[in-house]
């Protein structure tokens, strides 16, 4: 059976693929069915945005990421659990899964896991 997927992106642009029913299902990509004159103007107007003026980013945004948070004395306790409970899923996967690629990325998650929930818990207001 070939399956297709055609979608046209912010840009008006449409792209469409196509899964062959081979055994290698091979996918065949089209990336857009406009003119390259008119694909590099495209490319040079950024998508109209839907977003609301919250949910964008803005110089305040910028600024609370990149900006050192020290915790307070609570804060600083519930960075050292994060990462030891982070950390005692590591050893537990480490200890029950086999060596392996999938055991690898495991431990990456974890310790994104780990990375994002105390950059959440220093970005946000006390």
């Amino acid at each position: 059976m070939t399956t297709h997927f055609v979608e046209m992106c912010e840009y008006g642009i449409v792209h469409a693929q196509c899964r062959c029913p081979s055994k290698d299902k091979t996918v065949h990509t089209i990336k857009c069915n406009v003119p390259e004159a008119h694909l590099e103007k495209a490319l040079e107007t950024p998508p109209p945005t839907e977003k609301a003026p919250d949910d964008m980013i803005g110089h305040g945004d910028i600024e609370n990421r990149f900006t050192y948070h020290p915790p307070s004395d609570e804060r600083a306790v519930k960075h050292i659990m994060i990462r030891e409970h982070g950390k005692a899923l590591a050893h537990y996967l480490d200890e029950n899964v086999p060596a392996g690629r999938e055991k690898e990325l495991a431990i990456q998650r974890i310790e994104e896991a780990v990375m994002w929930a105390n950059a959440g818990l220093a970005r946000s207001p006390e």
